[in-house]
């Protein structure tokens, strides 16, 4: 019964989370999905939950942890009218039990599907193309280029972390020889889509790869900190950057506002209009005229933390990052940074580093609570 139960919570997964995805495509016609995207990710975030508490078996540590996190999550939400932290809880907590290679099997089947419906659906007329900018990013149905970028994000993200593992030097040629063909096909639209924040990402998806094999030859205190460093440097460059000096012409942190398309000048301009709060507070995204842009989105996910969602979710939320950084370096599960790292970075120039659809290392919460992890170098197991 469990068995069936944990499949269960797997299909409801993929379904809930392509619709939740999907949902937020660009339609030429608005309709009854595209217009019920809140309503998919609560009742998909509850089913899950509701699932786990049929097949998990629950200790007294877990309820009191749990139960602290959702009234925390609650008091959260009405404070801010934001449902984000309580969904982002409800899924973390149905996947104690489930490894992290299944929810990376699970997530590449429905970002691929993705992929592939969304890209169809644009060259048939359903879905269409949105650009922005001067070099005319592309989001060839997809809700924005920048959900383009992280949707592939994710699948180059897993095609490596299968690559380090050894999953395709066991497989036939042929599926090597489609596997670099997908990959290359990725980086193209990765590069077509103009998301910044995700080529960024994909390069320390790349880099931590690289890193990889040579963690044999470190200490475990090095490697502890180097990786923890670098997990928590993003969360203090989002602090540096609610200096005035993003306003002084030649300073660093102008010329990183040049760079990153006035993402820290829109940071720093929500800090100086909300400040920050203990326990969240309603924020506006629609600065207009104040902020001398039309584009007035938070795009940094530690700042939406900070001045959304408050300073005790910011500690927790950056803290559950270095736990799990820790954690897979004690246990030697090094293939797991490759999906923690990015996304860490991520978070920096994006939003979306905080949602349970997008960056889904945040759901590797069984490294906390299945005692023994490991599981097969060849097989994506349920």
């Amino acid at each position: 019964m469990k068995y069936v139960l944990k499949s269960m919570h797997s299909i409801v997964f993929i379904i809930g989370s392509f619709l939740v995805l999907f949902s937020a495509g660009r339609f030429v016609v608005p309709n009854v999905l595209s217009q019920s995207g809140w309503a998919i990710q609560i009742a998909v975030s509850l089913l899950l939950f509701s699932i786990s508490i049929l097949y998990d078996d629950w200790f007294v540590y877990e309820l009191v942890i749990f139960a602290g996190l959702i009234a925390y999550t609650g008091v959260v939400f009405v404070n801010t009218k934001v449902a984000q932290p309580v969904v982002l809880v409800l899924v973390i907590i149905s996947m104690r039990r489930i490894t992290p290679e299944t929810v990376m099997r699970n997530v590449f089947i429905v970002q691929s599907l993705l992929l592939i419906v969304n890209l169809t659906l644009y060259h048939f007329g359903v879905l269409y193309n949105y650009t922005s900018g001067p070099l005319s990013k592309h989001s060839f149905g997809f809700r924005s280029p920048n959900q383009l970028g992280v949707t592939i994000l994710q699948l180059v993200v897993i095609l490596l972390f299968l690559s380090f593992k050894g999953f395709f030097h066991r497989r036939p040629l042929l599926i090597r020889a489609l596997a670099m063909l997908y990959f290359g096909i990725l980086l193209i639209l990765l590069y077509l889509s103009g998301s910044r924040g995700s080529e960024i990402s994909a390069v320390v998806a790349l880099v931590v790869y690289i890193s990889l094999f040579l963690v044999d030859k470190i200490r475990m205190s090095v490697l502890r900190t180097l990786y923890s460093s670098v997990a928590i440097i993003p969360f203090i460059l989002s602090l540096v950057t609610l200096s005035d000096s993003v306003n002084q012409v030649g300073s660093l942190l102008y010329k990183l506002n040049q760079i990153l398309t006035t993402r820290v000048a829109l940071g720093n301009q929500f800090f100086h209009e909300y400040g920050i709060s203990m326990f969240g507070q309603d924020v506006v995204y629609h600065l207009g005229s104040s902020a001398g842009t039309t584009y007035a989105f938070l795009d940094n996910e530690y700042l939406v933390y900070l001045i959304n969602y408050g300073i005790v979710a910011t500690a927790i939320f950056v803290g559950y990052i270095l736990l799990l950084t820790n954690k897979v370096v004690i246990t030697k599960r090094y293939g797991l940074l490759i999906a923690i790292l990015p996304f860490a970075v991520y978070g920096f120039v994006e939003q979306g580093a905080g949602e349970a659809w997008v960056n889904f290392s945040m759901l590797f919460s069984s490294v906390f609570f299945i005692k023994n992890t490991a599981v097969s170098q060849n097989n994506m197991e349920v």
